[in-house]
């Protein structure tokens, strides 16, 4: 199965790579860096380094490496987030570019 992780260089996402790449599966992954490391993506995933709220990355993303599962980090609780000082323009563009990378890679539902 073809597999894209948005946040795969971070600690989590990294550790869920390692296990789909154990279980045969080819694997991508999506990060901008600005938690994770490069070191931490597993050697045989395809690496993009970009942004989820750069549009065209995530197109360009999906279309050359045309996952058949996508495995989103959850959402956090808006609350929580609007409480440490981050950016609400930022979590609704970042939600959006998942709603496009889903469409473009034929997701009509996720599993909650």
């Amino acid at each position: 199965m073809r597999i894209l992780v948005t946040g795969g260089a971070g600690f989590i996402g990294s550790n869920l790579c390692d296990g789909f790449v154990a279980r045969g599966h080819e694997v991508a992954v999506f990060d901008n860096l600005s938690t994770g490391f490069r070191e931490f993506v597993n050697p045989a995933a395809r690496f993009y380094a970009s942004d989820l709220t750069d549009a065209g990355a995530v197109d360009r993303c999906v279309a050359e490496f045309r996952p058949e599962v996508r495995e989103p980090p959850r959402r956090p609780d808006r609350r929580a987030v609007l409480g440490r000082g981050s950016d609400p323009g930022r979590a609704d563009a970042t939600s959006s570019a998942r709603s496009r990378c889903s469409r473009a890679a034929g997701v009509t539902a996720c599993a909650r």
